[in-house]
């Protein structure tokens, strides 16, 4: 997904951002959501956001999820936050899936993949998927490194799903096809290579070999309620993996599951910025939260000792992740 390099601080505005948005929280007297401790704070509101992609200039967008499969608005929210805006010239059906690459917005909505100019908000229909698709979930191949480049990977979300390739003008290719995979949801590329989350059958995150074969990540036996939402983090070769209103961590490689956030709604999208600030979407509450790690202080995770390393400007202070869960 696509990031920006804004990391300045809320303003008076956001602040009744934050006030505003405990109107829709759902859960006990707007609960203090926390990511390795340090607190989330709203950063735009809208109705039922789903997945998250930067664009130029620190712009955010948002897939838009309709709980009917209807007619629903792609969302952009400006640099530094505030309320989501309509986005595009078409309104797509349930547009969840949301990625952005040469100067498009991509959304995957029920069958059709739409694409908005940037500059313009122009929207066109770019390619469709075949059979009864779902698409809650959506990744292009910006490089070319295991597809072509500008390809569309789609995840179904129905019963019985399959994982496509989009192409714009052809045909749509199906890559997965396996009863393992049910329910897809949360594509990424990660580390050279592809990854998403099954939220029905067997439940965690897979790996999806080029030629479409697939290996589930190894996570110790972890008892996954709803991994709606993941995103990869280079420094700790990791997935941050929203599950219900909680976040955890998984190596890429397998290895133990280690909570490392609470207190959200129901997460629904994640995605980070340059500077390492976190961004979930929460689906109960309607709001899109930032959690921006403590200034002077690098939090290293590693799930396979179980333990955390947080380093602020003087001496290392070592702690165990089993009790790190923010409350």
């Amino acid at each position: 997904m696509g990031k920006n390099h804004n990391g300045g601080s809320f303003s008076r505005s956001s602040a009744l951002i934050a006030v505003c948005a405990c109107v829709f929280v759902t859960s006990s007297a707007c609960a203090q959501p926390t990511w390795l401790g340090n607190p989330a704070s709203v950063y735009a509101t809208a109705t039922n956001p789903f997945e998250l992609a930067f664009g130029p200039g620190g712009v955010l967008f948002a897939g838009h999820h309709s709980p009917s499969n209807g007619a629903a608005d792609i969302y952009r929210i400006p640099a530094g936050g505030g309320a989501a805006v309509a986005f595009g010239s078409i309104t797509p059906e349930d547009p969840d899936g949301i990625d952005v690459y040469d100067g498009y917005v991509y959304a995957s909505t029920e069958g059709p993949v739409y694409r908005t100019e940037i500059t313009t908000g122009i929207t066109t229909l770019w390619a469709s998927a075949s059979g009864s698709p779902n698409q809650s979930s959506m990744v292009i191949d910006k490089d070319g490194t295991y597809f072509t480049a500008g390809t569309a990977v789609v995840g179904n979300a129905r019963d019985g799903a399959d994982v496509e390739l989009l192409f714009a003008g052809s045909p749509a290719q199906t890559l997965v096809s396996s009863p393992k995979l049910s329910v897809v949801r949360s594509i990424q590329f990660a580390a050279g290579g592809l990854y998403c989350t099954e939220t029905l059958e067997d439940l965690g995150v897979w790996a999806i070999a080029p030629d479409g074969s697939i290996a589930k990540v190894s996570d110790g036996g972890h008892a996954w309620s709803l991994p709606d939402a993941m995103v990869y983090q280079p420094s700790t070769d990791s997935f941050i993996v929203g599950d219900g209103e909680n976040l955890y961590s998984l190596p890429r490689a397998g290895g133990a599951v280690q909570q490392v956030g609470s207190g959200f709604g129901q997460i629904s999208g994640l995605t980070f910025d340059d500077a390492g600030h976190l961004y979930v979407s929460d689906l109960t509450n309607h709001v899109v939260w930032r959690v921006v790690p403590a200034p002077g202080a690098v939090t290293l995770f590693f799930a396979s000792a179980g333990m955390l390393i947080r380093r602020p400007a003087r001496g290392v202070r070592v702690r165990d992740a089993s009790r790190s869960s923010a409350r």
